[in-house]
């Protein structure tokens, strides 16, 4: 096919194709089923969108296209774009000092902690002394709502640091300026218009919707969220997060781990493939949606969560971008 297919927005679902007609080769993206049948037993489904068209999806383990799953961290690039929608409504800065917004919200008697703004939360340079393989630990205890009472071991914006607690803190943010829960305030300026109507979201035991992890959503929901990075913002022609933003959340803004995962935006990863400007959200267990802009591209990856699983990151680098027949977007 030589001419883009229709702009359309799958809000009441997505349109099927075949990969050769949105200019991949179907061979290519069958194989990617030989592989996790053989190397990746704990992979749950795999899609690729081209033009906004579902043109391959596999399903394992007994889950299909109506299955909630569980993304993990992913959840924090869904709150990344919250956090753009409540900037433009004018109820957030970048700049703004978190406790300004919410007294009490940090308590660890060190000064550094009221010099956080909302932007060290984003690009996880709080300064917190933090390793977030101890978050399950921290989900098991009082500290898993706030006060938040990590202590600091760097002045806010000085060093890289994943920490999933902490980005906890802006569901707190938002939900002070907003006068909505995060999930209630998802579902109105971003599920409902997206067309998303079954989820399921944990809270923290005060009734905070956790910014950092527990959304489950089925795999043609996660996608649209890629497809509204790809359209920049605009969904049925309304600017559902402004384009700006989504601009920024997905370039660099921080060192990130540059060796493996790639330097880090607001809440989402950014790491050029196979020579392409790319940015994805990531969850434990191999969670990876990855969005390619120069190719009009989304791959979304879904998968157990027994152990990180970062392999399942390769399958759009070794897998769908070698089945590009052109390299026309």
């Amino acid at each position: 096919m030589n001419v883009r297919p229709k702009l359309y927005f799958p809000t009441q679902g997505w349109l099927e194709d075949f990969p050769q007609n949105h200019g991949l080769d179907g061979a290519h993206l069958l194989a990617i089923r030989a592989h996790v049948e053989a190397r990746l037993p704990h992979v749950r489904s795999v899609a690729v969108v081209r033009h906004g068209y579902a043109i391959f999806e596999m399903y394992r383990q007994g889950f299909g296209r109506e299955s909630l799953l569980n993304v993990a961290s992913i959840t924090k690039s869904v709150t990344s774009l919250l956090v753009g929608v409540a900037i433009a409504d004018g109820l957030l800065r970048l700049d703004d000092c978190i406790v300004e917004h919410f007294p009490g919200l940090i308590e660890n008697a060190d000064p550094r902690a009221a010099r956080i703004t909302v932007q060290h939360l984003l690009t996880m340079t709080a300064g917190f002394d933090w390793l977030d393989a101890n978050t399950g630990l921290w989900l098991k205890t009082a500290g898993s709502h706030f006060p938040h009472t990590q202590a600091m071991s760097a002045e806010p914006g000085e060093k890289y640091n994943y920490n999933t607690p902490a980005s906890h803190l802006l569901s707190g943010v938002l939900q002070q300026v907003t006068g909505r829960t995060l999930a209630e305030f998802a579902v109105q300026r971003l599920f409902a218009p997206l067309g998303i109507e079954r989820f399921e979201w944990v809270h923290d035991a005060a009734g905070f919707t956790y910014a950092g992890h527990g959304l489950s959503l089925t795999t043609r929901d996660v996608l649209k969220f890629g497809l509204l990075c790809l359209r920049r913002g605009t969904w049925e022609g309304a600017q559902l997060v402004p384009s700006a933003w989504i601009d920024a959340a997905t370039s660099v803004q921080s060192a990130g781990w540059p060796d493996t995962f790639g330097a880090y935006g607001y809440l989402w990863w950014v790491q050029n493939l196979r020579g392409l400007r790319a940015f994805y959200a990531a969850g434990n267990g191999g969670q990876f949606l990855h969005v390619i802009p120069e190719r009009d591209l989304l791959v979304l990856v879904t998968s157990n969560h027994d152990r990180l699983h970062a392999e399942n990151k390769q399958i759009a680098r070794d897998f769908v971008l070698p089945a590009l027949l052109t390299d026309l977007a």
